[in-house]
């Protein structure tokens, strides 16, 4: 009896299975210690088909970290759409300076250190990979806007018209947070906890209502 014929993997598929083994070794050890040989190793594809699909090992960490980065704006821009939809169903007046706090740990909640770690390997990567720094700019757009949108939607729940700093700074503001985190990770059990964040954000929503 013949055996049956076996199916052939498409270049996709290909590219698929390296991705995601990249991706689990680059999430488990960081994008400086992956190497092309590994990857060949793990899935059984060749380092010279491996290269074809991807020309060099840097090309293979830049579509990886393009992918993370992907991810993660994606999530984030969801939590931010979420907490528009939520300050909208709540009556007027129901909005608080402590719930905009709550909305300033978004950065920081549902992530931890090591994949804050990895964020900063990839900003760090994309000093040195142009392309890649092209691509995390168009993808980070995107998440600027939906958190600009946030923004205004809480100033406007708090009827504050005039605030006293611009809400692209604001922006930047969130931004820089979330890259202090992992920053601030680096101390251990000292590092600053929720409780500050909130703290830190309820004053200053009280402020801007002069409270």
């Amino acid at each position: 009896m013949a055996e049956p014929r076996r199916t052939r993997r498409t270049g996709a598929e290909t590219r698929r299975i390296v991705l995601d083994e990249a991706r689990r070794q680059i999430e488990a050890a960081g994008a400086i210690t992956l190497h092309v040989a590994s990857v060949a190793r793990e899935t059984g594809i060749s380092e010279t088909l491996i290269y074809r699909h991807f020309e060099s090992r840097a090309g293979l960490i830049e579509e990886v970290l393009a992918e993370l980065w992907r991810g993660y704006v994606e999530e984030a821009r969801l939590e931010a759409e979420a907490l528009i939809a939520r300050i909208d169903d709540l009556p007027a007046g129901a909005v608080t300076p402590e719930l905009l706090a709550s909305v300033m740990l978004v950065p920081r909640a549902g992530t931890n250190p090591v994949r804050r770690q990895l964020r900063v390997q990839i900003l760090a990567a994309a000093a040195e990979l142009p392309t890649l720094r092209a691509r995390l700019a168009e993808l980070q757009r995107e998440l600027d806007d939906a958190t600009e949108r946030l923004i205004r939607r809480g100033l406007d729940a708090l009827a504050v018209t005039d605030p006293p700093h611009p809400v692209p700074m604001l922006r930047v503001l969130i931004s820089a947070l979330a890259l202090g985190y992992a920053v601030d990770d680096l101390r251990g059990d000292d590092a600053i906890d929720d409780d500050a964040v909130r703290a830190f954000w309820t004053r200053f929503y009280r402020d801007l209502l002069g409270r």
